[in-house]
């Protein structure tokens, strides 16, 4: 069954010169015609805006991720780094080719392999703990199933149990298959590695968005945000619950047009409970599924083994609590 639903497109770094209608540039050369009012500020700051049509130039990468990893605040990072409109493999948008991007879920049956996906010559995959992804998911299908809006209501911890112990090792098994389907299908030069966990660090979510930024940059078309600005749109999009929000609303320029919506708060905020209990006998079985994806692709290094390492520790600790409130 494939459920879908409408997603809100996103944000674009404008200088705030140009939002005064100044012609004022960081560079005695002038911008890109598509990005001719989006310039990020001489102090590393910005302002978010809707984002532009790409260029016929532009060539997608795909956007891939397991459900629950964090896709919703990926999309408008995208935007907001490159000032392009992001689309998905079902065109939830109305769009096809004519995107930055194109998130997908595939192979997951929440997604699906889009008819041209070979003329697709990279992709970013965005991972995260199955540990933290899984019951993540479980609260989207609750949400749909209940007829809630999405991303406001974590299910019930009753309900979590229930389906966990229906479903939760064939979804194990899904994210594993998912994450090796995207690291097998892309040589590493031309696919870069997202842990959700670095991107919502304080301190690694900056560094990890400038790695995105400079890869989204690679493609034909792709004028992203000047690093320097990266932190200012991360703080923005992914770090605003902190209260430090580097960037605020101002009117739009008339003589842009914007094809997308104008979410500066775009995260999930879910209410209701978070503890998402597992046996014992699940969480060996995330230990294992873990380890192997870590053996199998450690060479590799960098974000990918070190996140892997970090989920390994993550899944040790919740045993070794269960285990001490079963002695209590």
């Amino acid at each position: 069954m494939r459920i879908s639903f409408t997603r809100k497109t996103g944000v674009i770094a404008v200088s705030i010169f140009a939002l005064l209608g100044a012609s004022v540039f960081l560079t005695s050369e002038p911008p890109p015609k598509r990005r001719q009012a989006s310039v990020a500020l001489k102090d590393g700051g910005c302002f978010v805006l809707p984002a532009q049509e790409p260029g016929p130039e532009v060539k997608p990468v795909f956007a891939a991720s397991y459900p629950g990893s964090g896709a919703r605040m990926t999309w408008n990072l995208i935007e907001a780094l490159t000032g392009l409109v992001t689309g998905d493999e079902w065109y939830s948008n109305g769009r096809v080719k004519d995107v930055v991007t194109v998130k997908t879920h595939h192979p997951h049956d929440q997604g699906r392999k889009i008819p041209w996906a070979n003329e697709i010559e990279r992709a970013f995959l965005l991972i995260r703990n199955p540990m933290k992804a899984i019951p993540s998911y479980h609260n989207f299908l609750y949400e749909f199933e209940n007829k809630l809006e999405n991303h406001s209501t974590r299910a019930p911890v009753e309900a979590w149990i229930k389906w966990r112990d229906q479903f939760f090792i064939s979804q194990l098994e899904v994210w594993k298959n998912h994450m090796e389907f995207w690291l097998d299908s892309y040589d590493p030069k031309n696919r870069i590695v997202v842990p959700y966990e670095h991107l919502i660090n304080p301190t690694q979510g900056p560094l990890v968005t400038e790695e995105l930024n400079e890869f989204l940059g690679r493609g034909p078309g792709v004028t992203p945000i000047p690093q320097e600005s990266v932190k200012c749109v991360w703080g923005t999009v992914v770090n605003y619950k902190s209260g430090n929000v580097p960037n605020s609303r101002q009117p739009l320029p008339k003589d842009v047009k914007f094809v997308g919506n104008y979410p500066i708060f775009p995260s999930s905020s879910r209410d209701g409970p978070k503890e998402r209990p597992y046996t014992e006998q699940q969480l060996d079985a995330l230990l294992i599924t873990t380890d192997q994806m870590r053996r199998k692709y450690n060479a590799e290094g960098g974000r990918i083994r070190s996140s892997l390492e970090m989920y390994i520790g993550k899944i040790q600790e919740a045993k070794v609590s269960l285990r001490n409130a079963s002695l209590s």
